[in-house]
């Protein structure tokens, strides 16, 4: 067994709204009713994530990304598992760890 270490610093986080908010704004519309209204007007999602965004801590958003990635393990792990597949890379990731240090 192999353990990989990955230090990551200076994470962009207006990006990953960028990213994110698109599909965050599907599962809302998908949803229907108000909360389908506010996921259909995405670009304003965006811009009040970003917003939010700005009055957040680093501190805090380093935290709230080392706890979505703990809650999501598993998923992650799949995820993964499927992208090195896909490349034709034959490998079991057993375990993903995060923390802050």
């Amino acid at each position: 067994m192999i353990e990989v270490k990955l230090l990551v610093d200076c994470i962009d986080y207006d990006s990953v709204v960028d990213l994110l908010m698109p599909v965050v704004g599907d599962k809302l519309q998908a949803k229907g009713g108000i909360v389908g209204k506010i996921g259909g007007k995405k670009e304003k999602l965006t811009k009040m994530a970003h917003k939010l965004l700005g009055k957040v801590s680093q501190e805090k958003k380093d935290q709230t990304i080392v706890d979505l990635a703990t809650k999501k393990q598993a998923m992650i792990v799949e995820k993964v598992s499927a992208v090195a597949a896909k490349k034709g890379i034959g490998v079991q990731i057993c375990d993903i760890s995060v923390r802050k240090i």
